[in-house]
């Protein structure tokens, strides 16, 4: 089977991971573990988000304890970034270009700007586009650029984060409100689970301001919590956008119970099924830049009411 981001596991769940690798009684099992190993990992950059640090020191540890064990065959595989050459190969295919040639120089600019981190080169392109710095011209078919001016109008970023946070604080602030919220869930979530957290903080300020929660609940609060329906097309702009995989959907009969907290909310028009969905951040480095978008004297206080 096949564990990632494994650098998030808890305590129990490496030993419960240990336990099973080790255990000789077990054979024909195959493990493949992926983490994040880097040198900001190590120096304490995900310290911000709790006892990271730690967490992943302990799995370095952890796996040089099941490495020792001499009833197992451990194999480490350590993937790096991608070389210029193979940036301008992937540049050559998504952008349906006449030669190789023809993306060199983008190519490039891009491995300059993102060191190849495959994942940071996906989203640079996207921000490249956002930007206006590529596009694609539907009279000539085809994608145009300027090497100079992406050169010139962007900046080397240090982390994929810098990237990410300055696209999400960019975006709408119903979709920042979804993004805030569902990272407090941790990296999977359903919409259930966040349609439920949402009700409950919209409550907790009906409740606050003395309001009339009839009248709130056919718009949306000040603060940016939202209704279901809006939650539901927020969740769809960040799967469009990359920053969210929808992994599946479960069908509910609107007959069945409706979880705690959401026995108020409207479903008119909705099919006689309610689809409960169930959603991942891309990465972890969205999940990172999703949470620094709560202001730290405020996470703790969030997570408490939710």
């Amino acid at each position: 089977f096949f564990i990632d981001d494994i650098q998030w596991a808890d305590e129990a769940s490496l030993d419960l991971l240990e336990s099973i690798a080790t255990d000789p009684e077990i054979s024909g099992l195959f493990v493949v573990l992926a983490f994040r190993d880097d040198e900001k990992v190590r120096n304490g950059r995900m310290v911000e988000l709790g006892t990271n640090e730690h967490r992943h020191l302990s799995l370095l540890d952890r796996l040089q304890s099941i490495q020792s064990q001499k009833c197992i065959n451990f194999v480490e595989i350590k993937v790096g970034n991608l070389q210029v050459v193979a940036v301008n190969d992937l540049l050559f295919d998504v952008l349906n270009a006449r030669s190789l040639e023809e993306t060199k120089g983008l190519a490039s600019v891009v491995h300059q700007r993102t060191g190849g981190n495959t994942f940071f080169v996906i989203q640079y392109l996207n921000s490249l586009v956002d930007e206006g710095l590529l596009a694609y011209s539907f009279g000539t078919l085809s994608w145009h650029w300027k090497e100079e001016d992406i050169q010139n109008a962007t900046q080397v970023t240090d982390n994929v984060a810098d990237l990410l946070e300055r696209k999400l604080e960019a975006m709408d602030k119903d979709v920042q409100s979804v993004l805030k919220m569902a990272s407090c869930l941790g990296r999977s979530f359903c919409d259930g689970s966040l349609n439920l957290v949402v009700s409950a903080l919209r409550t907790q300020e009906c409740n606050s301001r003395e309001a009339d929660c009839t009248a709130s609940s056919s718009s949306k609060l000040s603060n940016g919590t939202l209704l279901r329906s809006s939650v539901a097309q927020c969740l769809d702009m960040c799967v469009a956008e990359g920053l969210l995989d929808c992994q599946h959907s479960e069908a509910r009969d609107k007959e069945q119970p409706t979880p705690r907290g959401l026995e108020n909310e409207d479903e008119k028009g909705l099919p006689n099924s309610v689809i409960d969905r169930s959603f991942r951040f891309s990465h972890d480095q969205v999940l990172e830049a999703a949470q620094k978008l709560i202001p730290c004297a405020q996470q703790d206080r969030l997570k408490l009411s939710m």
